[in-house]
């Protein structure tokens, strides 16, 4: 309890902290925080479940606005951040993505050691130097840190949440889900490039099962189901769909055609699929 107390103490600006224990009972939360003004002090409560890095790290953010308002020295987050250090229930989004960011470090570490370790294809014509690729994993690191440290201070600026909506979707519909104030416009952008990722893993499902055919082979009955369900999110979400996709549709099509004739009913579903992603919505 000592610890906890040195550590919340450290960012209150003078003020005490005192950490208790609370009854684990259904209607008491697992952690708490309170200032109370008789006494110009924090009061911290945890259960046996409530002792976990995440609620520290809440009450730590909150201590620290907290004291930063009443000596006057608070500062807004800029404008189209999104402030979610007075959100109690952040922690169910900031835990997954603390191990998702372990994990990525630690495979890219991993990584890093194996290449500068063996040099796989060192000297081979047209391979991609050492160098670069240590380069290449150096940058993604780069570009990810920023997104890491938004999350740990609890204030995401839009380019933070433009990315977590790419590679952590559940993160941003997780701050929709907490009343967030998330803009609608990345909504529709993140539910987009889940309904595109979806269709090409669809497309190039149809694509392997279709390629190993003769040409008078007729198609499998589960085609007809991939590329209807292909036709679906290209109607519903195809007008917000990357230059990728319409790249695959042209793929599809081409083998098509090359079968002769008798695939033109199969067609149809393609050249819809491209139609759509020509439409505004």
């Amino acid at each position: 309890m000592n610890d906890l107390r040195d550590r919340f103490e450290a960012i209150s600006k003078g003020r005490s902290v005192r950490v208790n224990e609370r009854q684990n009972t259904l209607f008491n939360k697992d952690f708490n925080v309170s200032y109370e003004e008789e006494t110009a002090s924090y009061l911290t409560e945890f259960t046996h479940h409530g002792h976990f890095e995440e609620a520290y790290c809440f009450i730590e953010r909150w201590i620290k606005r907290h004291a930063e308002k009443l000596d006057g020295s608070y500062t807004p987050p800029p404008t189209g951040h999104i402030d979610c250090r007075g959100v109690g229930l952040y922690w169910m989004l900031e835990r997954p993505f603390n191990r998702y960011w372990a994990d990525v470090q630690d495979a890219i570490r991993q990584q890093y050691a194996l290449l500068e370790r063996e040099r796989p294809n060192e000297g081979v014509t047209g391979e991609v130097t050492v160098e670069s690729r240590l380069m290449a994993l150096r940058g993604f690191l780069e570009f990810l840190k920023p997104v890491a440290d938004d999350v740990q201070a609890a204030i995401l600026s839009p380019s933070s949440v433009e990315c977590l909506s790419v590679v952590s979707p559940s993160f941003v519909e997780g701050l929709v889900a907490l009343g967030l104030d998330v803009p609608e416009w990345k909504i529709r952008k993140m539910h987009s490039h889940l309904a595109e990722r979806s269709f090409l893993v669809l497309c190039r499902d149809w694509l392997e099962r279709v390629q190993p055919l003769s040409s008078e082979a007729m198609l499998p009955r589960d085609t007809d189901t991939l590329g209807l369900s292909c036709l679906t999110l290209a109607v519903e979400r195809g007008h917000d769909f990357t230059a990728e996709a319409e790249t695959q549709i042209a793929v599809n099509r081409k083998l098509l055609e090359s079968r002769g004739t008798v695939a033109w009913p199969d067609q149809i579903v393609w050249d819809l699929c491209l139609a759509a992603t020509k439409d505004a919505p």
